[in-house]
């Protein structure tokens, strides 16, 4: 190869080179903004499989599932509480974010009001005959009585499981990387219990790809709930905005999906309504991007504004889900009172259907978008039961 031709070669190679990391840098994921923070765990959301938080009075271990729907984060949360006429009256534990358990029994770490753990039991002081003659000693002092082991206070678990919401993914992306306020010098052993780390109760595992990173949760920074936490595998310790632990903190009330369809109102292309009977009216919706045009017709006479199919469809999308059944334990003589199948723009199909335990009994929502069978109000729900059979007659 000539001079000439191995020059245009190095200079092609290096314009291939410096294209190729353009191409990279370009499509990389953005690097978070520190902002004076510090990375404490590296890792993506698509890699988690499952996050285990163990607490004194609860536990929550979100799992990453997937089915024919797509991704979904499912939730188990078991909380325990003391036994009435246990040991304690209160086990420290609360689902409103004002209070509940927040670290180690320490004033100086956890403003809280959680009731302090029981002091260390002391020895009984040897006793010194005071009668008698001066200088006299008596024989065979006392010897320390052993302190009994405190009995453990009898609790009971209550479990919950239900598929996490918009708040599971916003904890996902929180963790991935996590973002601490700061790392802090090494803290000997002998200091550990200062910042709750000498025996601490509360710990987070977060698992990708098979490995493992687990956090132990230290106490509360005063004024601030700020946590301590303890990276096991390097031991490094760091300060932790409570923000970030908080959903995990209060899993039952923050992280339920409680909505109860995949599309928006502005995706749905066209439904079909089913009654008991079988009977099955198709809608469509028209102007279904302009909120203030958008309107539920029948099928069969799309010229004809319908003000009842309108409302009772208004009605219906208005539902929310208040808690999760126990997939373990549904409820018995559950029947179908009506149900909806939509279609959405990128032609995807939901079936959401309305049930009943029994004639008089409680009302349950379910869809595939749900993944589970929830409670729905019985008042709004009734009532769209009721005028269902009406609403399908051509």
């Amino acid at each position: 190869m000539n001079p000439m031709k191995r020059s245009v070669a190095i200079y092609a190679g290096l314009l291939v080179l410096s294209l190729g990391a353009a191409w990279v840098k370009w499509t990389a994921e953005p690097e978070p903004e520190l902002d004076g923070k510090v990375v404490m765990l590296q890792g993506d959301v698509e890699d988690i499989e499952k996050i285990e938080w163990k607490t004194e009075n609860d536990e929550a271990l979100l799992e990453m599932r997937s089915d024919d729907l797509g991704a979904f984060t499912w939730v188990t949360y078991t909380r325990y509480d003391i036994v009435e006429g246990g040991h304690g009256d209160d086990d420290g534990h609360s689902d409103d974010d004002g209070h509940g358990h927040g670290g180690p029994d320490k004033p100086d770490v956890n403003p809280d009001g959680v009731e302090e753990g029981p002091s260390a039991p002391g020895e009984d002081a040897d006793v010194e005959g005071a009668e008698g003659a001066e200088g006299a000693e008596e024989e065979g002092s006392e010897e320390a009585e052993e302190a009994e082991p405190e009995t453990p206070p009898e609790r009971t678990a209550t479990i919950t499981q239900f598929k996490a919401g918009e708040n599971g993914e916003k904890l996902l992306t929180s963790l991935s990387p996590l973002i601490a306020l700061r790392k802090l010098d090494a803290i000997p052993e002998d200091k550990r219990e200062t910042v709750g780390l000498d025996n601490p109760m509360d710990s987070l595992v977060i698992t990708r790809k098979g490995r493992t990173a687990t956090l132990e949760l230290g106490g509360e920074v005063y004024g601030t709930r700020d946590r301590y936490v303890r990276h096991v595998e390097s031991g490094d310790v760091y300060l932790v905005d409570d923000e970030v632990l908080r959903p995990l903190k209060y899993a039952r009330t923050r992280l339920p999906d409680r909505t109860l369809f995949a599309s928006a109102k502005a995706d749905i292309v066209s439904a079909s309504i089913v009654a008991p009977d079988g009977t099955t009216l198709e809608v469509d919706q028209q102007n279904a991007q302009d909120a203030s045009k958008a309107a539920f017709v029948r099928a069969s006479a799309p010229d004809e504004a319908d003000e009842q199919l309108q409302t009772w469809m208004d009605k219906a999308l208005k539902l929310k889900g208040s808690k999760y059944a126990d997939p373990d334990d549904l409820p018995a003589e559950l029947e179908v009172r009506f149900s909806i199948a939509f279609t959405g723009k990128d032609d995807s199909r939901d079936t959401f259907e309305v049930l009943q335990a029994g004639e008089d009994g409680d009302w349950y929502g379910r869809s595939g978008h749900t993944r589970g069978l929830l409670k729905l109000l019985s008042g709004p729900t009734s009532a769209l039961a009721d005028d269902v059979e009406s609403l399908v007659v051509e």
